[in-house]
């Protein structure tokens, strides 16, 4: 039960992290920002960021469903 509540919540963590990567990654791109030192673009990173946390939001997520029949089998 606490291994299901974990993921679930985790899940929703990473979920909202994922939204406010990606929103951040697509302000980035609208400013035109760049770094300081080799004016290389930074939103593909922040939105690299936030693809990572859409999947391990998914991954999360399964998790919580394997949890979920693990318990409805006991």
């Amino acid at each position: 039960v606490i291994a299901a509540l974990y993921s679930a919540v985790s899940s929703l963590f990473f979920l909202l992290a994922s939204w406010v990567c990606v929103e951040f990654a697509l302000e980035l791109y609208r400013s035109g920002e760049v770094s300081l030192t080799i004016t290389m673009p930074t939103y593909p990173f922040v939105a690299g960021i936030g693809l990572g946390c859409i999947l391990l939001s998914l991954v999360l997520f399964v998790e919580f469903a394997r949890s979920l029949r693990e318990i409805q089998k006991q």
